[in-house]
């Protein structure tokens, strides 16, 4: 059964439905956002569980 693309929309929002996918640009960080420094560099695992 084809159903018309438009009367699919004019369902889904008669039902308050909403399609969920990610939103554009979402690899590219945020200027707020802090930046880290990666603090386990210089350190090597001379035995199990360590740190």
């Amino acid at each position: 059964m084809q159903v018309n693309r438009k009367a699919v929309i004019r369902h889904m929002h008669e039902m308050g439905l909403v399609a969920v996918y990610p939103g554009p640009n979402l690899s590219k960080r945020a200027h707020q956002a802090a930046i880290y420094p990666y603090l386990l560099t210089n350190i090597t695992a001379s035995y199990s569980n360590h740190i």
